[in-house]
């Protein structure tokens, strides 16, 4: 009688797959079989179909033997395996059977086939029971692995076996990513308290709490673990299972619950004011020690006590209390009220209660703050009593002082309406824009706004005044603007000095610099001239340098001053050529070594010249530093990159990209493209490459080119 037998061969031949079949026909049985020969049918077939035995070639194209067993190990599914294979060495063997083979049978001997089938399928109702419970396992595995929850097992040692889907996920892994045969102990933050737990649920078999976990990345969060031992039917322990809760926002949200008690218990008891928690009757459930110290009573002879509270002077009892309801019927708004310290003393308070209420609007308990106010209160008796004085400094001050109401009208002393040429009873029937220039008007509001808005505290500007005979004065201007107890604005008071003869000396002054800019400018021209006119090849050459200069120095963003002196700089670079004899500066030929030392030393002649100058220091060396170069090759002093102005590489790159783009009398323009290439050739090597790259982005874009001149 035949045998029905569910076989899957992992073979990539054909014929031999057929040659197994056939050797388990003529052992009895009648096999119902499915031939694969890669990971993915093989894994397709372990989801598709139970099996009974499956038989694996140990060499394939596209996969061997251990990674067939290892797939199988994976799938955590019990199915005996046979190698069929041909020769292999006694090492392949045993690394094979370690992996789970439970047998091989060579390709020339498939007589034992059938009999090694045999002793490892077994009875077959043992087989079936043996498939039940596959089956049921794998039902398990699929609960487990669409579960949302992390869970894992391990075996004995700690060494994952299984990992589903959640667990990656939330350990930062790919799918694809191998964990399994990892200990499980290195996906925890610490290591001996994981081993511990590991050796709890070998001892217990289960085990509850919270721990850290560390991710792939490194980065760590929280879970809490339900650890369990699994045990076979006889009571033996098997393996490990564990399920897994990131609980990391619960553990966020129970600190930041325990920081907000800790700060309000801080902010309470650190607070500079009064504070007292009352319950709904008005008795002292808490109070702080600033409010201790402001009474003079101690925390324990105020807890437990109201009302009438200690600190209620007897005599104001039922004000305060009538007070008080008002207070928390208006919803809660600030009332002035007098205490008294337990020696008596009393001392008037500002109260600013509040009420905890429950769902329903029913007020469980008070909150209030309480803020001595003595200080304040002596400070507004100080300010009346120096109002006499403050008026006093007003009308005798030598400086013009107003007081401006905020619709316009003004009240002056007798310095600000001689400054003007009115008396002080004509000004007060006009306002300080009568007398301030029409144009400035919107100008002064704008710089009184923020006054206004509350922002600044104090505003300082210059206008011009308009005298009564119709001069000018330019005044400089001081106010601040006065508010009451409320912040309500009330009025400015203003200073306002005469400085009309120091803005005529700085529009003398200004005069007088244009003058000498304008001095020094048609001296920077002669200049310029006279090295064209010697070297009349070269005409607008400096020019040119100037303005590429200037285009660089704006595109590396510098600032203005370091740019003017740039183009000064640039403007006048060539000037020591003025001591080179001219038939060395138009010579069409090449010069001789002697011939170039001459033409050379017209940097150092342009610095002696510039040097004696009223030029600033950066515009002399940067006319003796233009011809030098980062790796010390240029002249006059072979200076390197380090010690080099930064104007002067500029001007070094705007120069040579103007000369070799221009006609010279040795040789023809050779254009800007030349140029170009020159300059990217020799990047950081002879240029600096910042200047190099702004130079470059410039003719590149667009954004420069040269002009006539």
């Amino acid at each position: 009688m035949t045998k029905k037998l569910r076989v899957l061969i992992v073979e990539d031949s054909e014929d031999d797959a057929e040659l197994v079949l056939r050797e388990l026909r003529s052992g009895g049985y009648e096999p119902l079989s499915e031939r694969v020969d890669t990971h993915k049918a093989m894994a397709d077939a372990l989801k598709r179909q139970m099996w009974d035995v499956i038989t694996i070639d140990y060499s394939m194209p596209h996969f061997n033997g251990l990674q067939a067993l290892k797939l199988l190990r994976k799938s955590a599914l019990d199915i005996p395996c046979i190698i069929v294979s041909g020769k292999i060495g006694e090492e392949t063997a045993v690394a094979l059977m370690k992996a789970g083979a439970n047998d091989y049978v060579m390709k020339g001997n498939l007589k034992r086939l059938a009999s090694a089938i045999e002793r490892e399928v077994g009875d077959t109702e043992v087989r079936r029971e043996r498939k039940r419970a596959e089956e049921m396992l794998r039902i398990k595995e699929r609960a487990i692995t669409s579960s949302i929850n992390a869970i894992a097992l391990a075996d004995l040692k700690g060494n994952l076996t299984y990992v589903n889907p959640a667990f990656l996920e939330m350990w930062g892994y790919s799918r694809s990513e191998e964990v399994l045969g990892e200990p499980s102990v290195n996906f925890w933050q610490m290591q001996e308290k994981a081993e511990a737990i590991i050796e709890t649920l070998r001892s217990s078999g289960k085990w509850r709490g919270e721990l850290i976990a560390r991710r792939k990345d490194g980065s760590c969060f929280d879970v809490q673990l339900l650890g369990n031992m699994i045990i076979d039917e006889k009571g033996n322990p098997i393996y490990m299972s564990g399920a897994f809760i990131d609980i990391t926002e619960r553990k966020r949200a129970e600190d930041l619950l325990l920081e907000a008690k800790e700060f309000s218990g801080n902010l309470i008891t650190s607070a500079r004011d009064g504070i007292s928690v009352l319950d709904n009757r008005g008795v002292h459930i808490d109070v702080n020690p600033a409010l201790c110290e402001m009474t003079g009573f101690l925390r324990e002879e105020l807890i437990g006590v109201g009302p009438p509270h200690p600190y209620w002077p007897p005599e104001q009892y039922e004000e305060i209390d009538r007070n008080f309801q008002k207070t928390v019927a208006a919803d809660f708004t600030d009332v002035e009220l007098t205490f008294m310290r337990k020696n008596g003393e009393r001392f008037p308070v500002i109260v600013s209660p509040s009420a905890v209420k429950d769902k329903q609007g029913n007020v469980i308990s008070y909150f209030a703050t309480v803020k001595d106010v003595t200080e304040r209160k002596q400070a507004e008796e100080a300010i009346k009593e120096s109002e006499e004085k403050f008026r006093n400094v007003f009308d005798n001050s030598t400086i013009g002082k107003s007081i401006t109401s905020i619709d316009g009208t003004v009240n002056v002393n007798q310095a600000f309406a001689d400054m003007l040429g009115y008396t002080k009873e004509e000004l007060s029937h006009i306002k300080w824009q009568d007398v301030s220039l029409p144009e400035e008007i919107d100008e002064i509001n704008r710089k009184l706004e923020p006054l206004q808005a509350g922002r600044e505290k104090f505003a300082r500007f210059v206008k011009r005044y308009v005298e009564k005979d119709g001069s000018i004065v330019w005044a400089d201007v001081s106010t601040v603007l006065q508010r009451d107890s409320d912040g309500k604005p009330l009025y400015y008071i203003t200073a306002i000095q005469d400085i009309t003869e120091r803005k005529l000396s700085e529009e003398k002054l200004v005069k007088s610099y244009e003058s000498v800019q304008k001095t020094l400018n048609d001296a920077i021209n002669t200049m310029v001239k006279i090295v064209e006119m010697r070297d009349p090849y070269t005409s607008g050459h400096q020019q040119k340098v100037a303005d590429l200069a200037t285009a660089i120095a704006r595109e590396m963003k510098l600032e203005d001053t370091q740019i003017d002196q740039l183009r000064t700089a640039a403007v006048i670079h060539d000037i020591g050529k003025i001591y080179v004899p001219s038939d060395l500066l138009n010579k069409p030929g090449r010069l001789s070594d002697i011939e170039f030392s001459l033409i050379k030393a017209h940097a150092q002649s342009g610095y002696d010249v510039v040097k004696g100058m009223d030029f600033p220091c950066s515009v002399a060396k940067a006319v003796l530093q233009h011809h030098e170069r980062l790796d010390g090759s240029g002249y006059p002093n072979q200076l390197k990159g380090e010690d080099t102005l930064l104007e002067a590489k500029i001007l070094a790159v705007a120069d040579v990209v103007e000369a070799i783009s221009s006609y010279r009398p040795y040789r023809p323009a050779l254009g800007i493209d030349k140029a170009l290439e020159e300059i990217s050739k020799n990047r950081g090597k002879l240029y600096d490459p910042d200047v190099v790259d702004a130079c470059l982005k410039l003719f590149n874009s667009g954004k420069f080119e040269f002009k006539s001149v």
